[in-house]
């Protein structure tokens, strides 16, 4: 390895090539995960209104699954349209890699969306073991 040579000053001169590297990095990691949050949420929904529950815990380690479901009836997980039988397949597959104690499943249902359609997704849930499901709400003070 050759060594750096001094300048006139005395001083080493700085590499920059880490430091560039480095910042790319960091500039596709948040270009990724905004993508991938953005797809999760991306569906307008009018969310129910609840005035009393709690706030899930954002500091858990367990893998999510969010489930967007429209007015429609439409249901969306990450971006992707899916029906309650392929639901049931991905939660299958997501099963293969964690257990059922270590998956959550989110369900962001618009205030229109008809029982019938959550319905067979929360029982999918249940038959594959999985308890911990929760519902995105907004709070009566949110517009």
């Amino acid at each position: 390895m050759r060594t750096p040579s001094v300048t006139q000053s005395g001083t080493m001169p700085v590499n920059m090539t880490p430091m560039i590297d480095v910042v790319f990095q960091l500039i596709v990691f948040f270009t990724a995960t905004s993508t991938i949050a953005k797809n999760e949420f991306t569906q307008n929904l009018e969310l129910p209104v609840a005035e009393k529950g709690k706030d899930r815990d954002e500091t858990s380690q367990k893998k999510k699954i969010t489930a967007n479901v429209l007015a429609t009836g439409e249901i969306f997980v990450a971006a992707r349209l899916v029906n309650a039988h392929s639901f049931q397949e991905l939660l299958q597959a997501e099963l293969q890699q964690h257990e059922p104690a270590q998956l959550e499943v989110l369900f962001r249902a618009d205030r229109e969306a008809p029982y019938g359609i959550v319905e067979p997704l929360l029982l999918a849930c249940a038959r594959k073991g999985v308890w911990q499901v929760s519902f995105a709400v907004k709070r009566p003070d949110q517009k």
